[in-house]
C-alpha cells in the first residue's frame, strides 16, 4: 500500500510538540464508511478530515491516535498540502485499478 510524506510548513502541535510532517497511506473503503460515521460527506472538509485521521500514518513522531479536534489547529497551506497528497495517493490506485482491468 503506497504512503506519502508530506512536508508541513507551520506544522501541526500535539501536546507540547509541533510536528513538521506527516505520512498518510491510501484510503481503503472500511476508512471511508469510518470517516462518514463521523462526519457527513455533505460537510467536505470535516469529511476529509475525519478521513485523514483514518489514513494518517504517523505526524512527526506521533503514531496516534490523531482526531479531528488536534487537526483544528492546521494551517490551511499546510492543509492544501496533505489534501492534494490525499488526492494523489487515490488518484495512484486508480491507476493501479486501470493497469490491472487492462491484463
Amino acid at each position: 500500500m503506497s504512503t506519502k510524506v508530506i512536508p508541513l510548513a507551520f506544522g501541526l502541535k500535539i501536546g507540547a510538540d509541533v510536528h513538521k510532517e506527516i505520512e498518510i497511506r491510501q484510503a481503503l473503503l472500511g476508512d471511508m464508511m469510518d470517516a462518514e460515521n463521523e462526519a457527513s460527506v455533505t460537510d467536505p472538509v470535516t469529511y476529509r478530515a475525519a478521513l485523514l485521521t483514518q489514513i494518517t500514518v504517523r505526524v512527526g513522531t506521533f503514531t496516534g491516535p490523531l482526531t479531528v479536534k488536534m487537526l483544528r489547529g492546521l494551517n490551511p497551506k499546510d492543509w492544501r498540502a496533505i489534501s492534494t497528497a490525499m488526492q494523489e495517493l487515490e488518484n495512484e490506485g486508480e491507476d493501479e485499478q486501470d493497469s490491472a482491468s487492462a491484463f
